[in-house]
Formats: C-alpha cells, sequence, structure tokens
C-alpha cells in the first residue's frame, strides 16, 4: 500500500482521505480492480491500470508530488506507468519523503495505517469480494462512512482485523516486490552512526580530550577510532534490513565494551 502510505504521510489527513474517497469511486465501475496493493494494481489490465494511475495523479499537485517516491524503486509493479504519470524524483527529497511517511504507518495499528488499511479493505468490498450479514449492517456502516460514523474503538479493530485476513492472490504470493522493496531502500540510503551526525557529541568528545593529560588523550583517541572502524565494519558486513541476532550481538558486545573502555578514560 505505498501509495496510500505516501499521501497519507505527506498530506493533511482530510484530503487524504477525501483522496482514498474520489480513489473508491473507480472501483464499483471496475470491480475487477479492487486489489489496490502495489502489486495488485500492477495485475490490472493495461488500460485499467493506466486509468487508475492517471486519476490518483491527476487528483491535486499535492498528492502528486507526494506519490512521486514512487518511481525511485525500478521494481515497482506497473512502473513504467506510474513514470508516465509522475515528475521525475529528486532523490534527495524524495527518499526523505518516503522515510517520513513510512514512519508515521510503520505500526500497523497506527491512525495512518489504519486509514491506509480501510481503503484497501473498501475497495474489496466495493468490488464484491467479501460480503457481510444483516446483523454487521452497523458496522460495515461504519466502514462506508470511516471515520465519520459509528464508534472507532469499534470499528478501527474491525478495519484491522478484516483486512489482515485478506487472501494475498497467486501473483502476489510469488511477488519479490515487497522484499525488493526494503532491499533497496537499505542499497541506496545510509544508515548514520549518531556520533557522526551530533555536533554537540563530538564537540563535547573534543573538550573533553583537550582537558586531559597526555596518556590519556592517546588512548581516547585510540579507542575512538577502533570503535568508529568497527562501526564501520558493522554497517559493511550488514547484507539484510530484517534482525540478524549473532550479527548485532556480537557488535554489540564489542562496541560496548569500548564505549565503557572510553568512559574509564574519559572520567
Amino acid at each position: 500500500m505505498l501509495w496510500a502510505v505516501l499521501v497519507i504521510g505527506s498530506v493533511e489527513r482530510e484530503k487524504a482521505l477525501s483522496f482514498f474517497r474520489y480513489i473508491s469511486d473507480y472501483i464499483p465501475k471496475n470491480p475487477d480492480c479492487y486489489n489496490v496493493t502495489q502489486s495488485g494494481i500492477g495485475e490490472f489490465t493495461k488500460a485499467k491500470r493506466k486509468g487508475f494511475i492517471v486519476r490518483a495523479s491527476s487528483w491535486s499537485e499535492e498528492v502528486k508530488m507526494a506519490l512521486r517516491p514512487l518511481t525511485l524503486f525500478p521494481s515497482l509493479p506497473a512502473v513504467d506507468d506510474w513514470k508516465d504519470s509522475l515528475d521525475k524524483p529528486i532523490p534527495k527529497d524524495d527518499w526523505q519523503k518516503l522515510s517520513e511517511a513510512i514512519l508515521t504507518s510503520y505500526w500497523h495499528q497506527s491512525q495512518e495505517a489504519t486509514d491506509c488499511r480501510w481503503i484497501r479493505l473498501f475497495c474489496v468490498i466495493l468490488g464484491g469480494k467479501m460480503k457481510f450479514t444483516r446483523e454487521m449492517e452497523d458496522t460495515v456502516h461504519g466502514v462506508f462512512e470511516y471515520p465519520n460514523y459509528g464508534d472507532m474503538r469499534r470499528i478501527r479493530p474491525f478495519i484491522r482485523a478484516s483486512e489482515i485476513s485478506l487472501p494475498p492472490t497467486s501473483k502476489e504470493k510469488s511477488s519479490e516486490w515487497s522484499q525488493n522493496f526494503w532491499q533497496y531502500c537499505y542499497d541506496k540510503t545510509g544508515c548514520i552512526p549518531e556520533e557522526r551526525v551530533s555536533e554537540k557529541i563530538k564537540n563535547r568528545q573534543k573538550t573533553l580530550s583537550d582537558e586531559m593529560e597526555d596518556t590519556g588523550k592517546y588512548y581516547l583517541k585510540e579507542t575512538v577510532e577502533v570503535r568508529n572502524k568497527l562501526i564501520d565494519h558493522f554497517f559493511n558486513t550488514s547484507k539484510v534490513s530484517t534482525i540478524d541476532s549473532r550479527h548485532e550481538g556480537a557488535f554489540g558486545i564489542a562496541l560496548y565494551g569500548l564505549t565503557l573502555f572510553i568512559e574509564i578514560i574519559l572520567y
């Protein structure tokens, strides 16, 4: 749901939800286009895929700019169609927009994530792929009028539970897009250790080292250099964005020991 994540993370919420409703209007006339995930959009017929993408990118200039980071990814499903409708990416700006948008929706129960999950579920319902009993009429009304009707303490969990139960299509099961997305982000963006960006810490270390005796200065300089090289080596040998317990544990213990040693020298 990257397109929705970018919009809800970059555009004021009321506008973003209005845009989502505008997108949902495409489904009743094209019920086979109910799957509005990035992989799902890639499965639309050529004409309907172009129609959907043109519709999404022409709603407003603000939304069009919000969607622009999609074109950063060469493995994005239907990337050529997105490129035809969006401006060329500005990597320095668009990577930042992307990271900020993902941060707002990364926790799957956040308001922003729920908004994105709602539009996916809503389109599935509009496409006739999910049916409900009459006893659920009030709850379904809450989904249709989200977030302006019903008790959100009940409607939001219902949306999340329903959305997570949606079965993937056969092509989604075999799609490598999700893994490619995270790997490309990992390869193309930098992870910067705090010490390298914090001028306050740099200045503090310099001031303290200036006050130390010659022997202390020497060991401080040597140990900090070793620690920075170890940090560099950690990133050079890190190959995935998922948790690697052995790799992180080994380096974590070594960095912790060096940090304690530096504190002993300083104080």
